[in-house]
């Protein structure tokens, strides 16, 4: 990395122990240099990464680190620079960015600024949906660790119920209790909200009135697509406390976010994600259009994950086991 002492400051060159990669389980001084390799050279950039877009590039550069393993080095880095963080302060540059962005709406600049500043990680986990290819069929099963704890759970298949309600059982002990109250209070925040992902289809090419439908989770489109074609993935979903979200002060809102294995290579690649779907409170059923893409030949197992806007909805998952691309 000698170049890189040509346009970086003896400061950058010798980071002080508290911005040191190798602070993080797991990252030694090979690791370190493998992220660096990359262009993740302190921990605000790893906490700040995709872990990913880690994953893939470092598999370019013919480095093999596993998804879980990057995600605890994620997490550890988040909690690292959550500790070490000063108070909330900004450069000039920033101020006057920040300044210019908001001047339509000073009266919110403060409450949201201090928002931010005040997220802290109190648990984090690892999610892993497994195959064993050495069984006909092929057997699939649902992984679950608490990151602080290494505690362990599994599920056959590709479990959802149980996996919301242990994740749920985890974090009951840190939030705050619900005081029984005397009256309803009023409902204007999503936290009892969970949306069902009803449909996925394939538009090939976008513009196609025909569509392969998938109507049950875990299930094989009836036909492969084409490789290097353009394609859409089409998501249907509902809100299934409908009655819940007719009665809230503001509509909330979700994100969408798609991403293939290939299953012979292990590379991970993002098909695109949607950011602020508004949620009218007078629609039952909503449908999202995710960007248009295309994949290479092979085979690959499909995830789309619906994520409510909300400080405790936990996301919605939907996972084709097999996509053919031929």
């Amino acid at each position: 990395m000698a170049d890189s002492a040509t346009h970086k400051s003896n400061g950058s060159d010798h980071r002080s122990g508290q911005e040191s990669l190798t602070q993080i389980e797991g990252i030694g001084k090979v690791k370190k240099q493998w992220l660096e390799s990359i262009g993740i050279t302190t921990l605000k950039e790893l906490a700040r990464a995709v872990a990913v877009e880690i994953e893939e590039q470092l598999s370019m550069a013919g480095h093999t680190v596993h998804l879980s393993e990057i995600e605890k080095w994620m997490t550890q880095a988040q909690l690292l620079v959550a500790e070490t963080a000063p108070p909330a302060t900004h450069d000039l540059a920033a101020a006057a960015e920040d300044t210019t962005a908001i001047s339509a709406d000073t009266s919110m600049a403060e409450p949201t600024a201090q928002i931010i500043e005040n997220w802290q990680t109190f648990a984090a986990f690892t999610v892993e949906f497994q195959a064993n290819q050495d069984t006909d069929p092929v057997h699939y099963r649902t992984l679950v660790r608490h990151l602080a704890t290494d505690q362990e759970e599994t599920w056959s298949g590709i479990e959802e119920e149980h996996l919301q309600s242990w994740l749920r059982s985890q974090v009951a002990e840190v939030l705050p209790s619900e005081p029984a109250a005397l009256s309803e209070p009023p409902i204007n925040i999503s936290t009892r909200l969970t949306a069902h992902i009803e449909n996925l289809f394939i538009l090939q090419p976008p513009s196609t009135a025909t569509a392969m439908g998938l109507y049950k989770p875990n299930m094989m489109f009836p036909s492969p697509i084409k490789a290097n074609f353009p394609f859409s993935l089409v998501v249907q979903f509902s809100i299934l406390e409908q009655e819940i979200l007719a009665k809230m002060q503001q509509a909330p809102s979700c994100r969408l976010e798609s991403y293939v294995r290939n299953l012979k290579q292990g590379e991970s690649l993002s098909l695109g994600k949607l950011k602020s779907i508004n949620l009218p409170p007078q629609q039952n059923s909503h449908t999202a259009y995710l960007p248009t893409t295309s994949l290479q030949k092979g085979i690959y197992r499909l995830q789309v994950l619906l994520i409510l806007d909300s400080a405790q909805a936990l996301p919605t998952l939907i996972e084709v086991p097999v996509l053919q691309v031929t």
